[in-house]
């Protein structure tokens, strides 16, 4: 029961998050658009009329995922991707971009915190999908596996 309360809320926060980040970024779309375009990584600048689209239509998307139980296994695969790429991307830009030229796409008050605090927010969610993946798609014991085997 705790780990389905855990997997619950860990769901409920990404819910929150994606939504927020993606209807923030859909509303300010010009400022998004312009700062994937404008990246210092030419590989982002290039594809940013589809990362624009993509991303938010994403974040939408698994915010959806979580909260219908069918989809929830999957949309937490998801969030462990999504969460390790938007890390990477943040570890990226610190360790090649110099501080002064740091552009932030994110969406809402997201864009308020220094990129060291974005950074252990994005270690943390990422840790959060992570372990909230692994608590819904493993058994709590050896008991609990032996009733699943089917012995023939």
């Amino acid at each position: 029961m705790k780990r389905k309360i855990f997997v619950e809320a860990a769901c409920t926060l990404f819910v929150i998050l994606f939504f927020y980040t993606a209807v923030s970024k859909i509303i300010d779309f010009s400022m998004f658009y312009s700062t994937l375009h404008d990246s210092r990584f030419k590989a982002v600048g290039k594809v940013a009329p589809v990362l624009a689209v993509a991303v938010p239509l994403t974040e939408i998307l698994v915010s959806i995922g979580l909260v219908m139980e069918r989809f929830k296994t999957r949309a937490l695969r998801a969030t462990l991707v999504l969460m390790s790429i938007f890390l990477a991307y943040v570890a990226g830009l610190m360790t090649f971009i110099p501080f002064g030229r740091l552009p932030c796409s994110c969406g809402g008050i997201m864009q308020q915190i220094t990129w060291h605090n974005h950074l252990y927010l994005n270690i943390g969610l990422t840790i959060l999908a992570g372990v909230a993946l692994w608590a819904r798609t493993h058994p709590k014991n050896d008991a609990s596996l032996a009733r699943k085997v089917k012995y023939s």
